[in-house]
């Protein structure tokens, strides 16, 4: 296994791009860095690649991988706003408006506040879709987990003092059965103090926000290898 990383000594796109060479240089894995598709020519099944979203959806459906997680398993909707729903997307009437739109898994469109109509047709929504309340967070949180365990809680956006219901959160993440081998929770603090799941990650391509380096490449490496249906050669580092 080797990790291919699309920078240039000393420019990186993201803290994603920085972050991931840190970590596998750490847990001794080669990484390269390479500028242009042209030099991915010797890239192997198992290599890892760290690049745009978009690149790496691309390297993942050539190579047949099952690249998509629940966005809403059942047994995290208890810890989701009370109203999350289900729903066609052709249903929605005014009614149901303002709401925040998320896509169901195999849907794809960029989660939305939507306030009026016109904001589904021009985030082209359709499909099954979640409904929920629009909430204002104080703050928002990442809870990252590794092969069942959380491996670590940071904060993403909003004020870091602000902080969450950290036993909610382990919580929440132990009972995430249906979780790929490397993924995220995302929790957002409300103005009136509760601690509400909003969106599941999946472990590629995700921003680390104030993650270690050690512990993001080892998220990164198990939910590759669990994609490309290889045996995660760092499974047993802790």
């Amino acid at each position: 296994m080797r990790v291919f990383i699309n920078a240039i000594p000393g420019v990186y796109r993201n803290a994603q791009y920085s972050l991931s060479e840190e970590g596998f240089k750490e847990l001794g894995v080669e990484t390269i860095l390479y500028f242009s598709g042209e030099e991915l020519a010797g890239i192997r099944r198992e290599d890892i690649l760290v690049a745009t979203k978009r690149t790496v959806t691309k390297r993942l459906e050539d190579l047949g991988a099952e690249h998509e997680i629940l966005t809403h398993p059942e047994e995290l909707l208890p810890y989701m706003g009370p109203n999350e729903r289900l729903v066609d997307a052709s249903t929605i009437t005014p009614d149901d408006l303002p709401a925040f739109i998320r896509p169901d898994k195999g849907v794809r469109f960029t989660s939305v506040a939507a306030r009026g109509m016109v904001d589904l047709r021009l985030n082209g929504i359709k499909g099954n879709v979640w409904l929920g309340d629009i909430e204002h967070f104080m703050s928002t949180w990442r809870c990252f987990v590794r092969y069942g365990k959380v491996i670590s809680i940071d904060v993403c956006e909003g004020d870091p003092k602000i902080l969450p219901d950290f036993a909610l959160i382990h919580e929440a993440g132990a009972k995430w059965t249906s979780a790929p081998a490397g993924g995220a929770l995302d929790f957002g603090v409300t103005e009136d103090g509760r601690t509400v799941l909003f969106t599941t990650r999946d472990g590629w391509c995700l921003d680390p926000c104030g993650m270690d380096a050690r512990g993001y490449a080892l998220l990164l490496a198990a939910r590759w290898a669990q994609m490309i249906g290889e045996e995660d050669e760092l499974a047993a580092i802790r």
